[in-house]
């Protein structure tokens, strides 16, 4: 069997393709630390719920405001550099 031919690649093909790997990677490190974060607070919530009392309302409320102000810190830090 005969190997195949090479195919003479267009320069712009190689530089879209490592844009677009580029960009993945920038989105999985902006993503990345609110989401383990929000992942730590919900491993913690039984036991906040246990020391606090608060009802599932003031929980729901608690995790929205949390995610919602460490992505906001998160982007805010991107922006700045």
């Amino acid at each position: 069997m005969n190997a195949p031919e090479p195919v003479d690649e267009d320069p712009s093909d190689r530089h879209q393709r490592r844009y677009a790997w580029r960009v993945l990677a920038l989105n999985v490190v902006a993503v990345s630390p609110p989401a383990l974060t929000a992942g730590m607070l919900n491993l913690a919530l039984p036991d906040i719920v246990r020391r606090t009392g608060a009802s599932s309302t003031e929980i729901t409320l608690a995790v929205s405001v949390y995610w919602l102000v460490s992505t906001r810190a998160a982007a805010q830090l991107r922006t700045a550099r």
